[in-house]
């Protein structure tokens, strides 16, 4: 009973003394404000609210509330230290939005089941701890986030009626120190097995699959959901299968393994169940020996997508679809009953890094009733097929009893072996032989490169080179496979990076595929290869405001994350880190993490994804690689000041992509983009702690469901659509990551016969020399030979007549694909107005009327109107401001996303509210002026038309805000409004790279069609493109065709009747053209800017014109009209 009555005010009753008095007393008091690492910090990360997100007349600036520390859920474990008094805790709360609601536990007991947090205002509530809660002797006192982002405490003040504070109780360390994960056998796949013609037999293929009343065939390896079928969460479906057991296999070992299952399964054989797994994306086995028959078998495997694994990887919830099934290969093995149970060869060099020890962790399981001897061998193969002469590559062990198992490792010295690295993809083949009494029973081979990682300092090396990681994060991702690829596709994706210069794979958010890392090993690409979690106590995950981040019982989740994941992987020479989550908060569970997968593969270093400076989710990490993600262009300054070690940009300059009403509208944002990431990666490059970064994102992440709805985070590839086309951001990855970087490209110019270039070599292992380099002169070819160590500079002289017109060049790389290309022209750049014999231009005033004539032309002004009125091009001129716009379509990218919902272009109209001042027209020798002032809504000031004697007609305009807004243009200039059949558009444009490829939106020539499509969604569900990605249209045209063309020299619309508009500049101006309806619109901008989507608008914040009072729009365009009336 006393017991119970522990914490009560009552006690008192019972004699206990004046010491305990009835009044509450402050014992301990917190603030955010000046927390240091007191208990408050152990609660969520710091933040300090700016004056943006509360106003200073809704908060003093300098208010102490302003600090807090956030989290999804705080926890806090109390000791009570004496359980004769009774407690209270005063929490104040400040929130910057209204939406923040909070319930509040101590243990099980709910003192506040929905708390509303009011804008702006610190909220102090006051709560008493009751006796259940603390009957222990402990309690935990919990904030949990109802709606909102979070929980903000600013200040916690701990009040009893005794004297002594409640002490913070560290359960969690003894409880992680208690945890501990040891992951299953994997067994290496033989190719030769004793008295076995085939020791490996697939299981892909079709499937029978069935839940509840749905029942089918389904292809395996493959996602449920995107084959048709639909499987409640956390509910079971059954994928079953036969196979024949091959004769040759009995009395074998059999092993059933599995590349990947998401996220749970039970397996069973012939009706006996083999063994449970949970985890996708990782690579398991079950041994199948014991329920394995003569003749048929058959498989089932119950399948479970929304278990636990899939929420702390967020992986369905990522997708905005269930991504459950059987997404890779399955396969049998048969092995003897002696067989090899673990081959892991791991290299280290000498201090000079020529010569090498292989140092090769072996094991090897008598699974047979009998001792049995052993012997391995390992043999070295070249490329060719040679052996390497190498010696101490063989051991044995006489007698090993059955059922046990031999572990060791072998070093092995190899005298000077050709190192591995992405330049150098050398591949050796490691065969292994176990033999018995003279007997070889197995043999596998595998591929191995000789490379080590060293990280000293703040510097990263390979091979005793310090490198720069230039890369993109890629998602396992097709259109209509969802997350399951073909071997092929992953292939084609590894040539396709490799191809735009990226030397780096960030694998996000989950392990690669066994084929996807071949490809890499063979190709020449790091790999930073990333367990299955993400965005551990993250606002992007929701699950965390019922879940608790510090609770142990996810630590065996989190280890077998990553232990899967390196035990399947770490044979891939291309892995070089290993990150063990993404975008998550550190904990002492991490640490634990950490310090196991170093224990585990202590020859890679690990990341994690966090933030290592600033104030959010920023918790201390301990992995060996910091990280930041977006940190725009003054990033890589700021990793300066850590010398301890690298820092990795592991996602940055994000595509354009949540702007989705923008993007399909004028795609041209995408080539904007390319711009920005090319000055970010230079300054990355010349930072030395910058290890280097991954664009966000590779590859589109779009799905095509077979009910026709399309889903994912959208169109966020910088590399590739979900189509494997190759989009505009592309050519500005391959030529910011080019390893050859011409630095004088456009200052230099012949001189005596000779063109001296300065060249910056950019690999990391590379001489320029390996390569091959090839230039032309006006269409003649040429080669030269350019010795330029790694990360280095030198000069180039080029044989070039100083009256050469064109220079091109092009760099193959060693591995044999073109790396860089570059084009130079010397003669002026620009189109020259087409010459016309000169006619005089002649005007006349009648009534409200000015009519001007050029021989048969002839132009009416109206003074009313203040327009031309009887021509259809010039009669439809206004002035048309375009606003940035961020919105998603109603498409949230965070949870339940639909990409398809409410993305339609945005058809952008002109000015409105004409009102016409006045119209004057004068006579200047063969010229006349008009000057028509007037204004528009917000706008007021004046156009002047210059009609020339050669039928050139100038157009300035020149307009001032008159009123308060809040527009933020993207684009500003004078529109034209031309009939429906102007839908032929021609230009030429001074590109901000000197070659593009032929279908590319921002080329510097194109002759163009609009060819508009009515979509019902943002793309055409299930329909595989035909042609470049540059050709898919919408209502307002191809992509090519309403894209913007930035920087025109000139830019012409014209329809089938002979009429033609065509606008000349200087490569100063830009021209847009799109279908809206039953007409034709043609913007010249005067302003052109990047996209609105919010990751990267720090990017564009010094570009940016927002309009206010007095703000001027002020220009001029020539044009030339032909065959129109």
């Amino acid at each position: 009973m006393l017991k119970q009555l522990r914490c009560l005010p009552m006690l008192l009753l019972f004699g206990l003394g004046a010491a305990y008095s009835q009044e509450y007393k402050t014992v301990q008091n917190y603030s955010a404000s000046d927390c240091g690492d007191c208990l408050l910090s152990k609660t969520g990360q710091a933040y300090t609210y700016t004056r943006q997100e509360i106003p200073a007349d809704v908060l003093p600036v300098n208010a102490k509330e302003r600090a807090i520390f956030f989290a999804g859920r705080i926890s806090i474990p109390f000791k009570v230290a004496d359980v004769k008094s009774s407690y209270q805790l005063r929490v104040t709360y400040l929130s910057d939005s209204k939406d923040r609601k909070v319930k509040v536990v101590a243990d099980h007991e709910v003192l506040s089941s929905s708390l509303a947090l009011p804008y702006g205002k610190a909220l102090t509530v006051t709560y008493t701890i009751p006796a259940a809660a603390c009957q222990d002797g402990a309690f935990m006192f919990d904030l949990i986030a109802v709606s909102g982002a979070n929980v903000p405490l600013s200040r916690l003040e701990i009040l009893s009626t005794g004297s002594k504070p409640l002490v913070y109780q560290d359960v969690l360390a003894e409880k992680i120190r208690s945890i501990s994960f040891k992951p299953e056998r994997l067994s290496p796949v033989p190719v030769r097995v004793e008295n076995v013609k085939y020791p490996v037999l697939s299981l892909n293929g079709t499937w029978d699959f069935k839940y509840q009343t749905q029942q089918g065939k389904i292809q395996v390896p493959g996602e449920w959901e995107m084959q048709g079928y639909h499987v409640d969460s956390a509910a079971q479906a059954s994928y079953t299968t036969s196979f024949e057991l091959p004769d040759d296999w009995k009395g074998k070992k059999i092993k059933l393994r599995f590349d990947g299952v998401s996220s749970y399964c039970e397996v069973l054989l012939n009706g006996k169940t083999l063994g449970r797994h949970e985890g996708g994306f990782v690579i398991f086995e079950m041994d199948a020996s014991a329920a394995v028959k003569a003749g048929t078998n058959k498989i089932e495997v119950k399948v479970a997508s929304l278990t636990v694994s899939d929420k702390l990887g967020c992986v369905s919830q990522y997708a905005a679809h269930t991504v459950g099934g059987i997404l890779r290969k399955v396969t049998l093995t048969a092995l003897p009953e002696l067989n090899i149970g673990e081959i892991y060869p791991q290299v280290t060099f000498d201090k000079n890094y020529q010569h090498a020890s292989l140092h090769i962790d072996y094991q090897v399981f008598n699974e047979s009733k009998l001792a049995a001897d052993v012997a391995l061998k390992f043999i070295l193969l070249d490329p060719q097929g040679k052996e390497l002469s190498i010696s101490g590559n063989a051991m044995e062990k006489k007698g090993l009893r059955p059922k046990t198992d031999l572990k060791g490792i072998l070093s092995i010295p190899v005298n000077q072996p050709e190192k591995w690295d992405t330049e150098h993809p050398y591949l050796y083949t490691l065969v292994t032989q176990l033999l018995s009494k003279g007997k070889v029973l197995q043999e596998n081979r595998q591929k191995m490169g000789f490379r080590q990682i060293d990280i000293r300092g703040n510097q990263f090396f390979v091979n005793n080179k310090a490198i720069k990681l230039h890369g993109a994060n890629r998602h396992d991702v097709t259109a209509l496979g969802g997350r399951s690829l073909s071997v092929a596709l992953n292939r084609k994706d590894a040539e396709l990076f490799r191809n735009a210069n990226c030397n780096y794979i960030r694998t996000s958010h989950y392990p690669p595929s066994e084929e996807f890392l071949s490809a890499c090993d063979s190709l020449g690409m790091f790999v930073e290869a990333e367990a299955a979690i993400t965005w551990v106590e993250h606002h992007a995950s929701p699950i965390w405001k019922e879940w608790n981040y510090l609770n142990p019982e996810f630590l065996p989740h989190f280890l077998r994350a990553n232990f899967e994941n390196i035990r399947g992987n770490r044979n891939h020479p291309s892995i070089i880190i290993w990150s063990i989550a993404n975008e998550s908060r550190w904990s002492p569970l991490w640490d634990k993490v950490n310090a196991e997968v170093k224990k585990y593969d202590p020859l890679r270093p690990t990341a994690f994804h966090d933030q290592t400076y600033g104030g959010f989710n920023n918790a201390g990490s301990k992995a060996d690689i910091r990280n930041i993600h977006y940190p725009g262009l003054g990033g890589p300054e700021q990793t300066d000041k850590f010398t301890d070690r690298p820092v990795l940009f592991g996602e940055y300059c994000h595509v354009q992509t949540y702007n989705r009403l923008e993007e399909v509208t004028d795609p041209y944002v995408r080539v904007d983009w390319g711009r920005m990431l090319h000055q970010m990666y230079d300054k990355m490059y010349t930072h030395e702690a910058c290890l280097g970064g991954a664009i966000w994102a590779g590859i589109d992440d779009i799905f095509h469901k077979p009910d026709s709805t399309i889903v994912g985070y959208g169109p966020w590839g910088a590399v590739l659509d979900s189509w494997r086309r190759e989009k505009p951001e592309f050519i500005s990855v391959r030529k910011s990551y080019a390893p050859f970087v011409v630095r004088n490209l456009k200052e230099a110019r012949p001189n005596n016969g000779i063109l001296l270039l300065k060249i910056e070599n950019r690999y990391n292992f590379a001489n320029l020399k390996e390569g091959q380099l090839r230039y032309t002169v006006d269409g003649v070819s040429k080669s030269v030979s350019l010795d330029i160590p790694a990360r280095s500079s030198g000069d180039l002289e080029l044989q070039v007549p100083d009256d050469a017109k064109v220079v091109g060049i092009t760099f193959t790389d060693p591995r044999g694909f073109i790396t860089q290309e570059e084009q130079m022209v010397f003669s002026a750049a620009g189109m020259a107005i087409p010459l016309e014999s000169n006619v005089a231009v002649k005007f006349k005033k009648s009534g409200d009327q000015i009519v001007l004539s050029r021989g048969t032309q002839k132009y009416t002004f109206d003074k009313n109107k203040g327009l031309v009125t009887d021509h259809k091009i010039l009669g439809g001129i206004a002035m048309m401001v375009v606003p940035m716009n961020g919105d998603d379509g109603g498409a949230p990218h965070i949870a339940g996303n639909n990409y398809q919902r409410n993305i339609k272009p945005i058809l952008y109209q002109p000015e409105g509210n004409w009102k016409t001042g006045s119209l004057t027209a004068s006579k200047d020798q063969e010229s006349v002026h008009v000057k028509v002032e007037g204004s528009y809504n917000y706008l007021k000031g004046a156009f002047n038309y210059t009609f020339l004697a050669d039928g050139t007609i100038e157009i300035e305009y020149d307009f001032k805000v008159t009123d308060t807004l809040n527009i933020n243009p993207r684009q500003w200039g004078l529109a034209f409004e031309l009939p429906s059949d102007f839908q032929h558009l021609n230009y030429s444009s001074k590109g901000y790279w000197s070659v593009y490829p032929e279908h590319d939106i921002a080329r510097t020539a194109g002759d163009i069609r609009a060819l508009p499509v009515h979509q019902k969604y943002v793309e055409a569900p299930l329909q595989v493109p035909v042609g470049p990605w540059s050709a898919d249209a919408n209502d307002l045209g191809s992509r090519d065709f309403r894209s913007t063309k930035a920087n025109i020299y000139h830019a012409g619309l014209s329809n089938d009747k002979g009429e033609r508009l065509t606008v000349y500049s200087d490569g100063t101006q830009s021209a847009r053209s799109w279908i809206d309806g039953n007409k034709t619109r043609f913007l010249l901008a005067e302003l052109n800017g990047g996209g609105s989507d919010g990751f990267f608008a720090g990017y564009y914040s010094k570009e940016r014109r927002p309009l206010k009072m007095g703000s001027e729009l002020k220009g001029k365009i020539k044009l030339k009209l032909e065959g129109s009336k």
